[in-house]
This record gives structure tokens, C-alpha cells and sequence, in this order.
């Protein structure tokens, strides 16, 4: 194979898109995923090797496989995904790692990271944030990316879908507590 100048080429922008989807999940299934997550054992939120220059991650979550109770959740998160896939990005996809539940308390916080790295986390293509809290419930908290708005899916419900391999963090949080779904889809190698 032979490379030549790229400088005919035209970016893709729609590939380092993040979508913003007010109101993806209703109030009752809000309650239904904080119940489930109520029913876990709350872990540290672990970081990536790699995954930033100064990752750092002060929060705590809970694990939610994929079973019969859980089986609704992943299918949720399956419609909504392929069908914004399909518009947007149109990555090869194969299905979804196991949903983690995050607890950002007062201070809490996860500094600037991908969710690319070593392993699985290699096979990430897009990565998704439901809210779980009232907007209200806490000050700070954001979930940010560098050229992204201030301020997004504040609204519970509200879901956030990107690539993996976009910068993000949750800013800290300085009042009150943060929840939220994180549910990575993996598929083959980019090609």
C-alpha cells in the first residue's frame, strides 16, 4: 500500500460527536436502576492504566451484570445505542460491557481520561452516561469534555453518548452526591 498527501482529505467531525438525549430514560426506570444498584456492594471506582495523563478517580460503584433482573437495562441501553450508532457514528458493534453504577459524593471526582485502554477496554466504542440524580441533588459534578459545553444531562434521565475515545471527566463534585449509569459498548477492532 502506498500513503499519499492527506491534505485533500475531509475531517470527519461527526466521529468526535457527543450526543446529549434529554429525558432517555423515564422517572420509573430511574428508581428501577438506583434500586438495583441499592442491591449491590459498592466497590472504589478503579481507573484505566493509561487512560489520562493524571488520572485520578474519588468515587464509588456498583456492578450490574447482565441477568434477569438486570436483562431490561441492557436492553434499553442496546435500542437507544444502535439506534443513535446508525445515525451518527456507524461503528461495528457487538454488544455491552457490564453496567456500572457510580456514586460521585462531595469531592468526588474523575479527572481528564478516555475509557480506551489495555484489554477489553480496547474494544470500547462508545461509551454512555444516564443521570440519576435531580439536578438539584448536587453543585459541581459535571460531566465535561474539552470542547463540549460547560454544562450537559443535568436532568435525571437525561442520557450522554460518545465515543470512547473522546477526553472527559466528571468535574469535582462540591456538594451533595452524583449518580449515574456508565455502560461501555465494545466491538471488533477498528479497522
Amino acid at each position: 500500500m502506498t500513503l499519499h498527501d492527506a491534505s485533500g482529505l475531509v475531517p470527519n467531525e461527526a466521529l468526535c460527536r457527543m450526543l446529549s438525549i434529554p429525558r432517555a430514560f423515564r422517572p420509573e426506570e430511574v428508581d428501577r436502576v438506583l434500586a438495583l444498584a441499592d442491591a449491590r456492594q459498592p466497590v472504589e471506582g478503579g481507573v484505566i492504566p493509561g487512560s489520562g495523563p493524571a488520572s485520578r478517580r474519588s468515587s464509588e460503584v456498583r456492578w450490574l451484570a447482565h441477568d434477569d433482573e438486570t436483562a431490561w437495562l441492557y436492553d434499553r441501553l442496546a435500542m437507544l445505542v444502535h439506534t443513535l450508532n446508525g445515525q451518527h457514528w456507524r461503528f461495528d458493534l457487538g454488544g455491552l460491557e457490564p453496567i456500572q453504577v457510580a456514586r460521585y459524593p462531595a469531592g468526588g471526582t474523575y479527572d481528564w481520561h478516555v475509557d480506551l485502554g489495555p484489554g477489553q477496554a480496547s474494544l470500547r466504542k462508545l461509551s454512555v452516561t444516564v443521570q440519576l440524580s435531580e439536578a438539584d441533588a448536587y453543585e459541581g459534578g459535571d460531566l465535561q469534555f474539552p470542547d463540549g459545553p460547560e454544562r450537559l444531562a443535568r436532568q435525571r434521565g437525561d442520557a450522554v453518548i460518545f465515543p470512547s475515545f473522546m477526553h472527559h471527566r466528571v468535574a469535582p463534585v462540591t456538594q451533595g452526591e452524583r449518580w449515574s449509569v456508565v455502560a461501555w459498548v465494545v466491538g471488533p477492532s477498528f479497522r
